[in-house]
């Protein structure tokens, strides 16, 4: 879906105001026919738009090419940040470099600052009179000060940061930055996480078995089943960072864990390493020719300065389990994640060879998560000859969870009334061509479409299912305000797959689940209301059923009631292995013959049986 703004060329008064909540509860002047409104709120863009006024959001005010373009010039200096001019890393603890590892910290502010730079700066192409600020983000406001934008700030009188578009920097606190009791549980886990690894240490030392390997392993959905695996090997020692998610006690005990002690006061070192850092720092971020390096330093130097004593701590304490410990071989999800990522700098500073299982889907060119390991599955051939383009260590192995895909068992598609199934859209944090409202405007869109279908005669039954970073109050408040008795059911917690063995007809954005439900054999559709640029089959040029417009997914829909072949393509399961790799029921048997092959290239001796 392009970008395509039509500004008039001046304005009386220009409004960037968060949230309808928080225009409701303002004393503004504003005349649909003279002024300007930006805003992350869907709600707000809808009042402004009955209204007949010009809104926008605030965060998508740039076309699609011009902020792809612009992709690269960001990532480019988020990637080079931690490297002197000889693209050594400033970073450095006991010869283990780790600047990479900091990615996750400042991501989310770096990319949306940028975001809202480029978006805001194009207010410089048009005139008007005053610039007028309502806004929670402190973002907003910097960047306006950063372009030097003279703005009259009015302070809100509603503090709730309630709207319909994606809270970011709420979610990201709640995930690594948890407080209250949710910070308290995460300091109780690490408490014990560090006791049952010391533990575990101290008995394998003196009573493990030393012709065991040990492999460590980063879970989540990929790794799942080879976790299952690994453990119920003897001649395998499983390390973990927690104990793994819905496992018995019985199998717990059978994990071992990374002992992380974050006791030891490294204040000098941090304050050396910091200092290190500021001192040679080399790399600058131009953009239209403005050099913005001190700003986008500024922002990752905030969250670095604040987690550095944490993370020499926990670094520290991942050299001193390899000093004691060979371990044999790291199984990861991708280059994320705090104390994976700090463990595995250790190991690649020891030499410990890893291998890498990509988590779904993977983003543009631009970004290299997931391309940092000495061995990739890369699931399929489509995604190894884009996303991993030119690099040679990439082997399309499958997705073990695709084996729970791999019985032609197709389920019956109703046509009568059948239900269809919305897999939620979701904001790209990674993408500059994401916006923070882009969930809310697909799904007004797809149920605009069903409800002018319901209005002329189709029977069937909707059901939402929210994305795992959703949040399920916003999706119920907004059917209800907009789409009322037209939705059946908003379900979050449900698994993927029981939901759409639910479904006759699935409508989702870019996302792995549209090959899960071709595989189950009901027809698909992608709604491209995201503005993104992505590879095949999310190209528009590809077998999947593409529409970008209500009127084209009504006429895919009366399509899917009349039998039209168009869907069948993309029901073809040697289409679905192109993208999604093979769909024979043996992905974690390759993938495992594919560890223990390493494993094995470690030594000499038969570990690999039971």
């Amino acid at each position: 879906m392009g970008n395509n703004l039509s500004f008039k060329s001046s304005y009386r008064f220009v409004y960037i105001v968060d949230t309808l909540a928080i225009w409701c509860a303002s004393d503004f002047s504003y005349d649909p026919s003279l002024d300007l409104v930006l805003t992350y709120d869907f709600s707000l863009k809808c009042h402004i738009n009955s209204m007949g006024g010009d809104v926008f959001y605030v965060d998508h005010l740039v076309g699609q090419e011009e902020m792809h373009e612009n992709n690269f010039i960001v990532y480019d200096f988020f990637k080079k940040w931690h490297l002197d001019k000889n693209g050594n890393d400033l970073f450095s603890y006991r010869e283990v470099p780790f600047g990479f590892s900091f990615r996750l910290e400042f991501w989310n502010d770096y990319v949306s600052f940028m975001r809202l730079y480029f978006s805001i700066s194009k207010l410089k192409n048009i005139s008007y009179q005053s610039l007028i600020v309502s806004t929670l983000d402190n973002n907003i406001h910097d960047v306006v000060n950063a372009l030097e934008l003279h703005a009259e700030v009015v302070e809100s009188h509603d503090k709730r940061e309630e709207g319909f578009y994606f809270p970011i920097h709420k979610w990201m606190d709640e995930q690594i930055r948890p407080s209250k009791i949710r910070g308290l549980l995460y300091k109780i886990r690490a408490v014990v996480t560090a006791l049952y690894g010391g533990v575990g240490l101290f008995l394998d030392g003196l009573l493990g078995d030393k012709n065991k390997h040990t492999v460590f392993l980063q879970e989540y959905h990929p790794t799942k089943n080879i976790l299952k695996t690994l453990r119920a090997n003897k001649k395998i020692r499983l390390v973990l960072c927690n104990f793994s998610r819905g496992s018995s006690l019985r199998l717990k005990l059978k994990e071992r864990l990374l002992p992380i002690y974050n006791v030891k006061s490294n204040s000098k070192n941090c304050a050396a390493i910091f200092e290190h850092y500021k001192k040679n720092k080399y790399h600058k971020l131009v953009v239209d020719g403005e050099d913005v390096s001190s700003i986008a330093y500024g922002i990752i130097e905030n969250r670095v300065q604040a987690c550095l004593p944490k993370t020499v701590s926990t670094l520290d304490s991942c050299i001193n389990y390899l000093e004691k410990t060979t371990v044999d071989l790291e199984v990861l999800i991708a280059n994320i994640g705090f104390t994976a990522t700090l463990f595995d700098c250790a190991c690649k500073a020891k030499g410990v060879p890893s291998f890498l299982i990509i988590n779904g889907l993977l983003g543009a060119e631009y970004v290299d998560d997931s391309k940092y390991a000495d061995f990739i599955n890369s699931y399929s051939e489509s995604i190894r000859d884009n996303y991993f383009r030119g690099i040679d260590n990439v082997y399309p192995l499958g997705d073990p969870r695709m084996d729970g895909y791999s019985v032609q068992d197709v389920k019956e598609v109703l046509r009568d009334c059948p239900t269809i199934v919305i897999g939620a859209s979701g904001f790209n944090s990674v993408d500059l061509n994401s916006f923070v409202a882009v969930e809310f405007e697909f799904l007004s869109s797809v149920l605009c479409s069903f409800q002018k279908l319901r209005d002329n005669g189709y029977n069937f039954k909707i059901i939402i299912k929210v994305r795992p970073n959703g949040y399920l109050a916003q999706y119920e408040q907004f059917a209800i305000k907009y789409y009322p008795n037209l939705v059946d059911e908003i379900v979050d917690s449900v698994p993927m797959r029981d939901v759409l063995l639910k479904a006759d007809f699935y409508i989702s954005i870019y996302s792995q689940t549209l090959f899960e439900a071709s595989c189950l054999g009901i027809p698909v559709v992608y709604y491209r209301a995201d503005n993104e640029i992505h590879s095949p089959p999310f190209d528009m040029k590809s077998e999947l059923v593409t529409v970008c417009t209500e009127g084209e997914l009504v006429t895919a829909y009366q399509d899917f009631i009349n039998g039209s072949t168009r869907f069948s393509a993309f029901l073809d399961r040697k289409i679905m292995e192109k993208y999604v790799g093979p769909l024979d029921g043996q992905n974690l048997e390759r993938n495992m013959a594919f560890i223990y092959s390493l494993l094995e290239s470690r030594g000499s001796n038969d570990k690999k049986n039971n």
